[in-house]
Protein backbone atom coordinates (compact mmCIF):
# COMPACT_ATOMS: atom_id res chain seq x y z
CA UNK A 1 0.00 0.00 0.00
CA UNK A 2 3.01 2.57 1.03
CA UNK A 3 4.38 1.82 -2.54
CA UNK A 4 1.31 2.44 -4.64
CA UNK A 5 1.18 5.30 -2.28
CA UNK A 6 3.95 7.15 -3.09
CA UNK A 7 3.93 5.95 -6.66
CA UNK A 8 0.91 7.89 -7.02
CA UNK A 9 2.57 10.98 -5.52
CA UNK A 10 5.41 10.75 -7.66
CA UNK A 11 6.07 13.79 -10.11
CA UNK A 12 7.44 12.52 -13.50
CA UNK A 13 8.70 14.35 -16.51
CA UNK A 14 6.76 14.35 -19.44
CA UNK A 15 10.22 15.09 -21.98
CA UNK A 16 13.61 13.65 -21.19
CA UNK A 17 16.79 15.25 -21.66
CA UNK A 18 18.06 16.02 -25.10
CA UNK A 19 14.78 15.77 -26.71
CA UNK A 20 13.55 18.17 -29.08
CA UNK A 21 10.38 20.29 -27.69
CA UNK A 22 8.16 23.00 -28.81
CA UNK A 23 7.49 26.10 -26.14
CA UNK A 24 5.08 28.75 -26.22
CA UNK A 25 6.39 32.08 -25.27
CA UNK A 26 5.38 36.01 -25.98
CA UNK A 27 2.86 34.66 -28.45
CA UNK A 28 5.33 32.71 -30.78
CA UNK A 29 6.50 28.80 -30.60
CA UNK A 30 10.33 27.88 -30.80
CA UNK A 31 11.73 24.79 -31.10
CA UNK A 32 14.46 23.77 -28.93
CA UNK A 33 16.44 21.19 -26.81
CA UNK A 34 16.13 19.98 -23.54
CA UNK A 35 19.29 20.54 -21.18
CA UNK A 36 18.10 20.31 -17.34
CA UNK A 37 15.32 19.28 -16.21
CA UNK A 38 14.70 20.30 -12.40
CA UNK A 39 11.84 20.18 -10.30
CA UNK A 40 10.06 22.55 -7.40
CA UNK A 41 8.74 20.88 -4.17
CA UNK A 42 6.65 22.61 -1.61
CA UNK A 43 4.64 20.84 1.12
CA UNK A 44 1.14 21.32 -1.05
CA UNK A 45 1.04 18.82 -3.54
CA UNK A 46 -0.75 20.65 -6.17
CA UNK A 47 2.11 23.24 -5.83
CA UNK A 48 4.52 20.72 -7.28
CA UNK A 49 5.97 21.38 -10.57
CA UNK A 50 8.43 20.36 -13.38
CA UNK A 51 11.03 23.39 -14.77
CA UNK A 52 12.94 22.47 -17.88
CA UNK A 53 16.33 24.13 -18.79
CA UNK A 54 16.23 24.40 -22.98
CA UNK A 55 19.33 25.98 -25.46
CA UNK A 56 17.37 27.67 -28.32
CA UNK A 57 18.58 27.52 -31.40
CA UNK A 58 21.01 30.84 -30.71
CA UNK A 59 22.59 28.68 -27.70
CA UNK A 60 20.69 31.21 -25.05
CA UNK A 61 19.55 28.82 -22.18
CA UNK A 62 15.74 29.64 -20.62
CA UNK A 63 13.83 27.88 -18.34
CA UNK A 64 10.13 26.64 -18.54
CA UNK A 65 7.74 25.39 -16.73
CA UNK A 66 6.32 21.56 -17.81
CA UNK A 67 3.10 23.75 -18.66
CA UNK A 68 4.52 25.78 -21.73
CA UNK A 69 6.53 23.14 -23.49
CA UNK A 70 5.21 20.68 -26.06
CA UNK A 71 6.04 17.61 -27.81
CA UNK A 72 4.37 18.25 -30.96
CA UNK A 73 4.30 21.60 -33.20
CA UNK A 74 0.96 20.84 -33.85
CA UNK A 75 0.31 20.44 -29.41
CA UNK A 76 1.91 24.01 -28.97
CA UNK A 77 0.24 25.96 -32.07
CA UNK A 78 -3.06 24.72 -30.24
CA UNK A 79 -2.12 26.16 -26.93
CA UNK A 80 -0.81 29.34 -28.86
CA UNK A 81 -4.69 29.41 -30.36
CA UNK A 82 -6.26 29.08 -27.14
CA UNK A 83 -3.79 31.61 -25.38
CA UNK A 84 -4.42 34.33 -28.32
CA UNK A 85 -8.52 33.29 -28.31
CA UNK A 86 -8.85 32.02 -31.47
Amino acid sequence: NELAELKQKAIVSKFSLGQTCFIVWENDIISARIEKISMKLSKDEEENSVFYSITNQYGYALRFPEEQIFATKEEAEQKLAEIKGE
